[in-house]
């Protein structure tokens, strides 16, 4: 098979299938697509037409002298696949060869001439170009310009040949391959990215940005830290390792401010204020650290010359990625006032680098813009000189899903002059909440606007993990390298067969029928702009309202047709889903398949409360019929939720997931509450969870180790198991817990308290959470006694937190856990008995 561009090669392949080796006979391919199913991203130019099998021991491993570090990690690439996959090691002189490495300007690797080597000169990011050319019938060249074009050449080729060993036998294709990537830089910032370079390597991504440490000790000096074997990584696997100097708003944190007080940015509008809500403490020392420098004050350039110095010391670090402020904060000392913020600082970047440059000439720096620096962007583009770049991130605009280009025209028109620009998008739902997203639709058109505006790096953000969300984060890879190569469906086949599944193309059905009915949810921030804030639609029902098409909760549907028709597609693709036998794919289907369900359900209950002025009791009936669907369709949406993250990767959702789960439960709640007054009741306590109460960092002022108590007798309906769960929410320190349990008192006696059971265990709860769920068995109910939960807690004091690191503020949970006829009990409850009209 060949692909469209690749025709051209045939004739190539044809001309140096010469001669054939004895014992080595070539053969036809036969289902040439197949094998290129096996490989992410597609080659540009394919033609796979003979193949030549043999015992794999007769296959020769051959890597060109004087290689360096990367092109010896490329064969190692290939040892261990023939290791794997045949039991073999290398052989000396075996009956086949594949040769490796760069090759010299004559086009030669070794005392082997490759043909076509004079057209990697003329590729497309051509350090990253390869070619793969059989010579003769008995070796096949791998080579590039560059050990990083060798490096791709050999995971094409492994890939290629993965599936092609039987019974100590290997089938290796005559390929004839020219390959290199749309986009220079593909990869991503964050999450767990420093975790996965070798993961994301596999898929020819080749750049991490992370943070790393920059401060300012109290006697003035710079200081920088690096993880060595973190760059060493990047480097065996061709990944750039790209430092961050983090937001310039967030620089009293580093320590610059209190070593340099001068560099504080003066008045108001310098200095970020918040003090409303439970985080108040939390905030207050926020406020004294995220403050505008002062641009303009020299002693700012020198210490971001020193960081930048200090990182460009260590092996590798050439490129530096520089945050402009990330608020709309400005200093108004005289000089500043004079220029902008955003531009005054790209301008102390800038010189900051010109000074860093004289001892690191080919370092470069990377501007990052922000939702900050938006309105000024086209000032701090006109600061930019050549060989800075630039990078462009807002934290409303590019961390977004929607159907909408991302490139805007200013951005557009500097990257069309042949400007270095970098784009920083999310490739799932949401930044803040975590649930499931397969969508290679959403991924394309993402990626491929990138490569049509001439966009030179793509930086993803992938929240918290990129094993939840292996199908977009490969998209993209496939994408950025090749956006003009499949279409959606074809990398879902290729996708799918990849992961092994036996049934690539039910995959590809599933995908390209959820997909699109899942963006539509996404891409207007359903969970996140509305059921996240779920008291817009308490607001919304209580004024006896309903929700309007192409507007808010409904934004992305323009009528009730098309909300139908995507929970019929739904429906569907849960057909598909079962058919693969993916429990992954069956649970992300049933969590969309419930915000939809959701969805229906606040759309009717607002019907009937608009429909007439007076709700008598078959408008109460209905309501109570509508509570009770949408208890239903809320916790199997919040139960698909947990099946997907344990079915792709238990505790990896943090929580940002379980903030997730908790959008649901709180829509529902919002939605129970607002039709209170019509005396609809509300089952959803006896089947979802409610939150029972919270801890901050004031909690812990006295001492660390506390016993907290909650009031749950609301929450304790009906005799059962419930689990308590801690949820951390906010500030840079967790929970640790170790006892929780359930007393009773009668009413009006509190003294006369007894424990009715209890969970001891070690738990903790953070950014990720471990043995944070504790359970309690209830026997039976008194409605004459309350119920309180106590737990033994310990904290960080107030007093104790570093600076820069303080906080600690989360919510507790508790949920009865459901019997088999669960779903029969909602939809039995009734309104309370009430003849009045509302």
């Amino acid at each position: 098979m060949k692909t469209a561009t690749g025709r051209a090669f045939a004739l190539a392949a044809g001309m140096v299938l010469c001669a054939v080796a004895e014992g080595v006979v070539p053969t036809a391919v036969e289902g040439a697509g197949q094998w290129l199913n096996g490989v992410i991203p597609l080659p540009k130019e394919v033609s796979l037409a003979r193949q030549v099998t043999l015992p794999a021991s007769g296959v020769t491993l051959t890597l060109r002298g004087g290689a360096d570090e990367l092109e010896r990690n490329a064969l190692r690439k290939l040892q261990t696949l023939f290791l794997d996959k045949a039991g073999v090691e290398n052989a000396a002189a075996g009956a086949f060869e594949i040769l490796l490495g760069v090759c010299d300007a004559g086009g030669r690797v070794g005392d082997v001439a490759v043909p076509d080597a004079a057209r990697l000169q003329t590729l497309p990011n051509r350090e990253q170009a390869y070619l793969i050319r059989p010579v003769g019938t008995d070796r096949l060249v791998l080579t590039g310009l560059d050990a990083r074009g060798v490096f791709y050449a050999a995971l094409t080729l492994r890939q290629l040949l993965e599936t092609r060993f039987k019974g100590g036998r290997v089938s290796v294709p005559l390929a004839v391959i020219t390959d290199w990537p749309d986009l220079a830089e593909r990869g991503e910032w964050g999450g767990s990215s420093t975790r996965d370079i070798e993961w994301m390597a596999e898929r020819k991504m080749n750049l991490v940005e992370f943070h790393t440490p920059h401060d300012v000790a109290s006697n003035g000096t710079v200081t920088t830290g690096m993880d060595s074997a973190l760059l060493r990584r990047g480097r065996l696997n061709a990944v750039k390792m790209v430092p961050i100097i983090s937001h310039l708003n967030f620089r009293g944190s580093s320590g610059a401010y209190a070593a340099f007080p001068g560099l504080r940015g003066k008045g108001e509008k310098a200095i970020w204020r918040e003090s409303k809500g439970p985080q108040e403490v939390e905030n207050a020392v926020l406020s004294a650290t995220l403050c505008a420098p002062c641009a303009s004050n020299p002693k700012l350039y020198e210490i971001l010359s020193g960081w930048m110095r200090g990182y460009a010391g260590h092996g590798g670090v050439r490129d530096i990625s520089c945050w402009l402020g990330e608020l709309s904060l400005h200093c108004e000392c005289a000089e500043c006032a004079k220029s902008n913020q955003f531009a005054l600082e790209t301008r102390a970047f800038v010189k900051a680098w010109r000074l860093a440059v004289k001892e690191y000439p080919d370092l470069r720096i990377r501007i990052l813009l922000t939702q900050g620096s938006y309105t000024s962007n086209d000032k701090v583009l006109a600061e930019i000189p050549p060989g800075v770049d630039v990078s462009y991130y807002d934290g409303g605009r590019t961390y977004d899903s929607s159907p909408n280009p991302m490139i805007y025209p200013l951005l557009e028109e500097y990257a069309a002059k042949g400007r270095w620009l970098g784009v920083y998008p999310q490739l799932t739902p949401s930044w803040r909440i975590v649930s499931p997203w397969s969508c290679p639709q959403f991924v394309k058109f993402r990626m491929t606007e990138f490569v049509d505006k001439k966009l030179a790096c793509v930086v993803g953000y992938v929240v918290p993990d990129n094993r939840l969300f292996d199908f977009n984060v490969t998209a993209a890879a496939e994408w950025g390298w090749n956006a003009r190569g499949r279409s959606e469906r074809q990398f879902a086949v290729a996708w799918a067969t990849r992961q092994g599944f036996r049934q690539p193309e039910t995959v590809a059905d599933w995908v390209m029928r959820l997909g699109p009915v899942a963006w539509d949810l996404y891409g207007a921030r359903l969970v996140e702009r509305h059921l996240f804030r779920p008291a817009g639609i308490g607001a919304m029902l209580s004024k006896r309202a309903k929700p309007a098409f192409g507007k808010g909760l409904l934004a992305a549907f323009p009528d009730e047709a098309r909300l139908r028709a995507n929970r019929e597609a739904c429906v569907d693709a849960l057909r598909l889903a079962n058919q693969t036998g993916s429990p992954a794919m069956v649970a992300e289907t049933r969590a969309i398949l419930g915000y939809y369900d959701m969805l229906t359900e606040i759309c009717g209950i607002g019907d009937v409360l608009s429909a007439k002025s007076a709700i008598g009791l078959p408008e109460r009936r209905a309501l109570q019929d509508g509570m009770n669907r949408l208890v239903l369709a809320g916790t199997l949406n919040t139960e698909a939720l947990r099946d997907w993250e344990r079915a792709v990767n238990a505790g990896a959702g943090g929580s940002r997931f379980d903030d997730c789960v908790e959008a649901t439960v709180g829509t529902v709640q919002a939605v129970a509450d607002a039709l209170k007054p019509y005396g609809v009741c509300d089952p959803a306590r006896l089947f979802l969870p409610g939150t029972i109460g919270a801890w901050k960092s004031a909690d812990f002022q006295e001492k660390a180790a506390i016993l907290k108590e909650y009031d749950v007798t609301g929450n304790v309906v009906a005799p059962g198991t419930y689990a308590v769960t801690f949820q951390y929410t906010s500030g840079w320190n967790g929970l640790q817990i170790s006892r929780v349990a359930l007393v009773a008192s009668p009413k009006g006696k509190p003294s006369e308290r007894v424990e009715l059971c209890a969970d001891a265990h070690e738990g903790k709860t953070a950014h990720l959470s471990t043995g944070n769920i504790y359970r309690l068995r209830v026997g039976q109910v008194d409605t004459g006694s309350t119920y309180r939960v106590v737990v033994k807690m310990r904290g960080v004091r107030p007093q104790d937190q570093q600076a820069g690191k303080t906080g600690c503020g989360g919510t507790v949970l508790m949920q009865r856990e459901r019997e088999p006829d669960w779903q029969a009990r909602v939809m039995d409850v009734k309104p309370l008995p009430d003849t009045r009209g509302h």
